[in-house]
Protein backbone atom coordinates (compact mmCIF):
# COMPACT_ATOMS: atom_id res chain seq x y z
CA UNK A 1 0.00 0.00 0.00
CA UNK A 2 1.36 3.03 -0.85
CA UNK A 3 1.45 6.34 1.56
CA UNK A 4 -0.31 9.39 1.09
CA UNK A 5 0.11 12.68 2.41
CA UNK A 6 -0.91 16.49 2.00
CA UNK A 7 1.13 19.28 0.90
CA UNK A 8 0.33 20.87 4.48
CA UNK A 9 2.03 17.81 6.06
CA UNK A 10 5.25 17.95 3.64
CA UNK A 11 5.94 21.04 3.99
CA UNK A 12 5.00 21.60 7.97
CA UNK A 13 7.72 24.39 9.54
CA UNK A 14 8.55 25.47 6.28
CA UNK A 15 7.05 29.02 5.06
CA UNK A 16 7.09 29.03 1.10
CA UNK A 17 6.97 31.72 -0.86
CA UNK A 18 6.52 30.63 -4.41
CA UNK A 19 5.01 26.65 -5.31
CA UNK A 20 4.74 25.51 -8.53
CA UNK A 21 2.27 22.23 -9.01
CA UNK A 22 2.80 19.86 -11.46
CA UNK A 23 0.68 16.85 -10.78
CA UNK A 24 -0.72 16.04 -14.52
CA UNK A 25 -4.19 16.36 -13.69
CA UNK A 26 -4.62 15.85 -9.81
CA UNK A 27 -4.60 19.53 -9.03
CA UNK A 28 -7.25 19.96 -7.25
CA UNK A 29 -6.54 16.58 -5.23
CA UNK A 30 -3.22 18.84 -3.99
CA UNK A 31 -4.81 21.99 -3.16
CA UNK A 32 -7.45 20.12 -1.16
CA UNK A 33 -4.14 19.06 1.02
CA UNK A 34 -2.93 22.75 1.27
CA UNK A 35 -5.15 24.75 3.21
CA UNK A 36 -2.69 26.15 5.76
CA UNK A 37 -0.13 26.29 3.15
CA UNK A 38 -2.50 28.88 1.05
CA UNK A 39 -3.64 30.93 3.80
CA UNK A 40 0.26 31.35 4.88
CA UNK A 41 1.30 34.83 4.78
CA UNK A 42 5.00 34.05 3.66
CA UNK A 43 3.19 31.89 0.11
CA UNK A 44 3.53 35.17 -2.32
CA UNK A 45 2.72 33.22 -5.77
CA UNK A 46 1.91 29.69 -7.06
CA UNK A 47 2.63 28.67 -10.37
CA UNK A 48 0.13 25.78 -11.74
CA UNK A 49 -0.36 23.93 -14.94
CA UNK A 50 -3.92 22.80 -14.77
CA UNK A 51 -6.98 25.08 -14.40
CA UNK A 52 -10.88 24.98 -14.08
CA UNK A 53 -13.28 26.94 -12.12
CA UNK A 54 -13.14 25.11 -8.50
CA UNK A 55 -9.10 25.71 -8.45
CA UNK A 56 -9.41 29.20 -9.61
CA UNK A 57 -12.28 29.80 -7.11
CA UNK A 58 -10.26 28.41 -4.58
CA UNK A 59 -7.49 30.98 -5.61
CA UNK A 60 -9.37 33.71 -5.76
CA UNK A 61 -10.92 32.86 -2.06
CA UNK A 62 -7.34 33.10 -0.84
CA UNK A 63 -6.26 36.48 -1.93
CA UNK A 64 -4.58 35.68 -5.51
CA UNK A 65 -4.83 36.92 -9.12
CA UNK A 66 -4.32 35.12 -11.89
CA UNK A 67 -1.42 36.78 -14.13
CA UNK A 68 0.83 36.87 -17.66
CA UNK A 69 4.10 37.06 -17.26
CA UNK A 70 6.25 38.73 -19.89
CA UNK A 71 10.05 37.86 -19.12
CA UNK A 72 11.68 40.26 -21.62
CA UNK A 73 9.60 43.27 -20.59
CA UNK A 74 9.49 41.96 -16.89
CA UNK A 75 5.46 42.81 -16.57
CA UNK A 76 2.47 40.89 -15.48
CA UNK A 77 -1.07 41.87 -16.83
CA UNK A 78 -4.36 40.12 -16.07
CA UNK A 79 -4.55 36.84 -16.94
CA UNK A 80 -7.18 37.39 -20.23
CA UNK A 81 -7.40 33.78 -21.70
CA UNK A 82 -7.50 30.54 -20.29
CA UNK A 83 -4.11 28.62 -21.06
CA UNK A 84 -2.85 25.95 -18.91
CA UNK A 85 -0.13 27.51 -16.95
CA UNK A 86 -1.52 30.32 -14.16
CA UNK A 87 0.68 32.29 -12.09
CA UNK A 88 -0.92 33.13 -9.11
CA UNK A 89 -0.19 36.16 -7.06
CA UNK A 90 -1.62 37.24 -3.26
CA UNK A 91 -3.09 41.02 -4.15
CA UNK A 92 -1.12 41.81 -0.61
CA UNK A 93 2.00 41.36 -2.53
CA UNK A 94 1.52 42.51 -5.83
CA UNK A 95 3.40 45.94 -5.58
CA UNK A 96 6.36 44.11 -4.27
CA UNK A 97 6.37 41.83 -6.60
CA UNK A 98 6.05 44.33 -9.42
CA UNK A 99 8.87 46.10 -7.99
CA UNK A 100 11.57 43.14 -7.94
CA UNK A 101 10.76 42.42 -10.86
CA UNK A 102 12.01 45.70 -12.09
CA UNK A 103 14.94 45.43 -9.88
CA UNK A 104 16.21 41.42 -10.18
CA UNK A 105 19.21 41.62 -11.71
CA UNK A 106 19.19 41.04 -15.47
CA UNK A 107 20.56 37.45 -17.43
CA UNK A 108 21.46 36.50 -20.32
CA UNK A 109 18.92 33.76 -21.98
CA UNK A 110 19.57 32.19 -25.46
CA UNK A 111 21.32 35.24 -26.48
CA UNK A 112 18.66 38.10 -25.14
CA UNK A 113 19.57 40.03 -21.77
CA UNK A 114 16.07 40.06 -20.01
Amino acid sequence: MTECSTLDRQIEGINPFLIKIDVEGFEEDVLAGAKNTLRADSLIAVIIEGQNEPINKLFRDHGFIDFDYSPPERTLTLKKKCTSNRIWIRSSKLEMVKKRLMTAKKRLIHGSVI
